[in-house]
């Protein structure tokens, strides 16, 4: 757990171990919401906001316990770590997370303009769209609770979703100006 090896502890001294180590564990950490060139930091430790260590030492105690008795007297003789990936027993500061992703949305996304075509009578106005970008906040919070609660803190990669500004026809243009 955590990269603690809590296989010859009891629940107690793996409960004290885990909130110790736990502390400083998250320092440092990062999870990066990347978005083409765009880039927000997510640090860990103000992400995590707590962590059930009770309640993951007794998973670990249970986890150790999967095997019979022989096969248990085996690994340990043998001195193999069984890691255990621990995705459950934290809790995410979900206000903090929702920060960081309005954060990255306030850099990605771009009001949707669409090119507007105006008939002065004497001439034609076309004034330029811009393509519209925006993120999908849920699945970037999905993704980045998945990412917490499986220790992975790597990027994020953010697809932005693109609405493209599209250009008057030219048929259309060409019957606005034209009068058979």
């Amino acid at each position: 757990v955590f990269d603690i090896n809590v296989g010859e502890m009891t629940i107690e001294e793996a409960t004290a171990t885990i909130e110790e180590y736990s502390d400083n564990y998250f320092s440092g950490k990062q999870l990066r919401l990347v978005c083409g060139e765009d880039v927000v930091v997510m640090n860990v430790k103000e992400a995590m906001t707590a962590i059930d260590a009770d309640y993951i030492a007794g998973l670990a105690y249970s986890y150790g316990r999967t095997e019979g008795l022989f096969a248990r007297v085996r690994l340990i003789n043998r001195n193999e770590p069984r890691p255990l990936a621990v995705s459950e027993g934290f809790t995410i500061n979900e206000s903090y997370v929702t920060r960081k992703i309005e954060e990255l949305a306030d850099i990605v996304e771009k009001d949707f303009v669409n090119y507007k075509v105006t008939n002065t009578g004497t001439s034609l106005e076309i004034i330029r769209g811009q393509n519209g970008t925006s993120v999908n906040r849920t699945e970037i919070e999905d993704d980045v609770n998945a990412a917490l609660s499986a220790a992975v803190f790597d990027d994020i990669t953010v697809n932005a979703i693109v609405r493209e500004a599209t250009p008057p026809d030219i048929d259309y243009l060409r019957s606005t100006v034209y009068v058979a």
